[in-house]
């Protein structure tokens, strides 16, 4: 996968989440191109998320999504998670490793504000009254001036003065 697919993908799922932002587990995460989950983060795509509560567990070949049970850190013994499997009889508790529940998130405004320092504006983007869109600037050229706008419905698209393209393919691949 390269970081232009990475980008396409990440921008397709936000623009399906009905709530307004997406989730990425570090099961998907270590998949990616290295460093890619890294320069998403410094650029203001992609944060921190709450622990995953529920994961794919590895304990036996159904990969069924389990709850995990998180013990906190007590006198010497470390913080530890595992999974209650009920599936097959002899599985039982399935040890997880604390850092397969770290997740980032990304939403519409974390786009659109990373968008808006990219193209050099100041001031934070508007979120229109319809939600998925937001306004980032206004562009100004000798003759013209061109409202700079971000829509995350229907997948990522830019619009400069009227003028929709889907974000993904404005950046060049390397």
């Amino acid at each position: 996968m390269t970081e232009s697919d990475l980008l396409e993908h990440i921008f397709e799922r936000l623009s399906r989440a009905d709530s307004g932002q997406e989730i990425f587990g570090a099961d998907e995460a270590v998949q990616w191109p290295e460093s890619a989950l890294e320069v998403l983060i410094k650029s203001g795509l992609l944060e921190r998320a709450k622990p995953a509560q529920v994961i794919e567990c590895d304990g036996c070949e159904r990969n069924c999504f389990m709850p995990v049970h998180v013990r906190p850190a007590e006198g010497n013994r470390p913080a530890r998670a595992f999974i209650s499997c009920d599936k097959p009889e002899d599985v039982g508790r399935v040890p997880v490793e604390l850092g397969r529940l770290t997740q980032w998130r990304i939403t519409g405004v974390m786009l659109a504000g990373a968008m808006a320092r990219l193209l050099g504006f100041t001031k934070p983007p508007h979120e229109d009254s319809v939600g998925k869109r937001w306004t980032l600037g206004r562009l100004k050229g000798k003759e013209y001036k061109g409202e700079v706008a971000l829509s995350i419905e229907g997948g990522v698209t830019l619009t400069i003065a009227d003028q929709s393209m889907p974000l993904v393919p404005t950046i060049p691949k390397r």
